[in-house]
């Protein structure tokens, strides 16, 4: 426990094991030993080495308590193959949790979760309950995180190299607010970060019973809602109409590309929508792919087991900026050390310190007009 928090604190700040031991009037092999749990710490030192990590001593002793209430969705042969990495994620996430409620806890920000009562079963309607009732949801989507935000729920990034782990969701142990995790590797595009997000949000609503804190077999009518669920908050059905309406003199490959850019989803989400408005045939993916390479010269290829995303969104948001927010306030207060900010940020110290620097540089632009 104390290792481990030591080695995380220090690679935040950026700094060698020689750096610290220096400072803290310590060997680098002692400091090796107490990292890798080998020797028990006295007070005294324990003292120096969180004076040079500028953090609070009982930020040593923080325990990451396992998470209880959640649900993953993955095949039992990949949850086994990868349980490791899997076991980490979900600590990290634990840890993030306890960060985040302890922030909203010192400043008093603490609300109750808007959706817990709300009993709709199908699909369709409970995403435009939500859409129309409860967030101010504007089409195009550029930051899907503001939104969850808005209904008080929080969203951890994580990067993790499991590209099917492409997101969970669940409850917090002490006060049971809900929470959706989402991996931010790079490999997995933002349109499928996106619709994981919404996918999520209606296994909160909707499938609370399966939230047992093990990893679940694909349930296919769970899913079957949960898509439909995310489609439909994500792409109204009028929206939709009109946005096709106005396209509809395009040819129909740059129809729906046209679709998969304003609606900032896969085109294969655009597809699945179609035969709602009377667009039917035999293979619609078959056909869009053989027009699509008739017309543009990139070929689509195929990438584990399906087509690649043409013209891929890149303008999309997952900045938090209410964490951000939360954490500006109490660093005002004096609540939480810069690196502490950090850590809660999942961001180094140096990107820390320039961040504040900027809320300095702006104040000075403001007071100059």
């Amino acid at each position: 426990m104390i290792g481990r928090n030591i080695k995380r604190y220090r690679k935040i700040l950026g700094i060698t094991q020689e750096e610290i031991s220096k400072e803290a009037g310590i060997s680098r092999q002692t400091l090796s030993k107490i990292e890798n749990n080998k020797t028990e710490p006295n007070s005294n030192t324990l003292m120096e080495i969180a004076k040079v990590l500028d953090i609070k001593l009982e930020e040593l002793f923080r325990e990451r308590e396992s998470l209880e209430k959640f649900r993953i969705n993955l095949t039992e042969d990949y949850a086994e193959k990868n349980e490791e990495e899997i076991s980490s994620v979900l600590k990290e996430c634990s840890f993030w949790l306890s960060n985040y409620q302890m922030l909203e806890e010192q400043l008093n920000q603490s609300n109750n979760w808007s959706l817990a009562d709300l009993d709709l079963d199908e699909p369709e309607n409970l995403a435009n309950t939500i859409r129309e009732q409860y967030v101010d949801f504007t089409t195009p989507i550029y930051n899907p995180i503001t939104i969850m935000n808005e209904l008080e729920i929080r969203v951890f990034l994580f990067e993790s190299k499991l590209t099917k782990l492409e997101s969970f969701s669940g409850y917090d142990k002490f006060y049971q607010k809900p929470y959706i995790a989402l991996n931010n590797n790079p490999k997995i595009n933002h349109e499928t970060k996106v619709f994981s997000l919404f996918k999520e949000l209606s296994h909160l609503v909707s499938h609370g019973d399966s939230y047992n804190g093990q990893i679940e077999k694909k349930q296919k009518s769970e899913n079957k809602q949960s898509n439909t669920f995310a489609s439909y908050f994500l792409i109204s059905r009028n929206d939709f109409r009109k946005k096709l309406e106005k396209v509809s003199g395009l040819h129909w490959v740059k129809q729906v590309l046209y679709l998969k850019r304003y609606f900032r989803v896969s085109y294969l989400k655009i597809l699945r929508r179609l035969p709602d408005e009377g667009v039917i045939g035999k293979n619609l993916l078959g056909d869009f792919i053989s027009d699509y390479n008739q017309i543009y010269e990139d070929k689509m290829e195929i990438i584990q087991g399906l087509p690649e995303e043409p013209f891929p969104i890149h303008d999309l948001n997952f900045e938090n900026i209410k964490l951000h927010r939360l954490v500006k306030k109490a660093l005002k207060s004096n609540l939480i050390s810069p690196n502490k900010a950090a850590e809660i940020l999942s961001i180094t110290a140096q990107e820390m310190k320039n961040i504040i620097r900027s809320w300095e540089e702006v104040k000075e632009i403001f007071i100059e007009k």
